[in-house]
């Protein structure tokens, strides 16, 4: 299945600022911002994503590039997990 981004621009007269893709339980939001000018940002806030910056200009390549950021976040965070988990278990004597 394709994902598909939605404009979700809310700025009166303004589109294609913002484009988000909705999944049952998350959000990933590639934007703009007023402090980092053109540059594309995506920003996934059930993951603690904020305003990561994007090195593509390009709207298409931005998505993309947004969804391999935050599949590295998830990535990272799972392993840091995982290290948490094992590092507790050991602490735990029976």
């Amino acid at each position: 299945m394709n994902p598909e981004w939605k404009d979700t621009t809310r700025q009166r007269g303004k589109s294609g600022m913002e484009w988000t893709l909705q999944f049952a339980t998350f959000n990933v939001v590639v934007h703009h911002h007023i402090y980092y000018g053109d540059k594309w940002l995506v920003s996934c806030l059930k993951i603690g994503l904020d305003q990561h910056v994007l090195e593509s200009k390009d709207i298409e390549d931005a998505k993309k590039e947004a969804l391999g950021v935050v599949m590295a976040h998830l990535a990272k965070s799972i392993d840091d997990l995982n290290s948490m988990a094992l590092e507790l278990k050991a602490s735990v004597k029976p």
